[in-house]
């Protein structure tokens, strides 16, 4: 790689290292991303952290006030299909992995690169 190939070298693709990719290239910076692998887009806040728990507590949220209702007329019947929970929740997370993968951001103009990165 020749030098000054590129404006920033960004190292990590969660969300600091998407969020700065991101603002710099929009800004008209050549930039370079590099990460391990495709599944570490978005990184522990989209595939582990933040969109699955705030995902399960808006679910567990809408199963806490249908369990209420019942002073309102409502009856529930209390059954609850987890495999429909994590079909929800995955849902979210495609949502947002759709802007934040290597073909997507290779298309906004990005360089991606797979990869160890080292000094």
């Amino acid at each position: 790689m020749s030098k000054n190939k590129h404006d920033l070298i960004v190292i990590g693709a969660g969300s600091g290292g998407l969020g700065a990719a991101l603002g710099m290239l929009k800004l008209g910076f050549r930039v370079l991303l590099i990460d391990r692998k495709a599944a570490n887009f978005g990184g522990e806040c989209v595939n582990t952290g933040c969109i699955p728990s705030k995902a399960l507590i808006h679910v567990a949220n809408q199963i806490h006030c249908a369990n209420t209702a019942s002073r309102f007329g409502f009856e529930s019947t209390g059954k609850v299909d987890f495999l429909k929970i994590k079909e929800y929740i995955r849902e979210k997370q495609e949502r947002i992995l759709k802007h934040e993968n290597p073909e997507y951001l290779k298309k906004q103009g990005m360089h991606i690169i797979l990869g160890t990165a080292s000094f």
